[in-house]
């Protein structure tokens, strides 16, 4: 939001009633076992071409390299 010096009067509805699933924090998971199967699959994957790739890790230990010479 951009103020202009003008005045902007917000008005707030009130909270609805959390249900029950929401209110104590578990969920039922989404998707069949299959679905979610091929998800974690894809994320984990994803997960090892992006983090744990050479080119990740020699960035890694230059930074930790870096900020280790920093402090001493």
């Amino acid at each position: 939001m951009i103020p202009d010096g003008r005045l902007a009067v917000l008005q707030l509805r009130p909270c609805t009633a959390l249900s029950d699933t929401a209110a104590n924090g578990k969920t039922a998971p989404t998707g069949n076992l299959v679905k979610r199967f091929a998800r974690r699959l894809i994320l984990e994957g994803r997960q090892y071409a992006e983090r744990e790739s050479p080119a990740y890790l020699g960035y890694r230990l230059i930074r930790w390299t870096y900020k280790d010479l920093r402090k001493a």
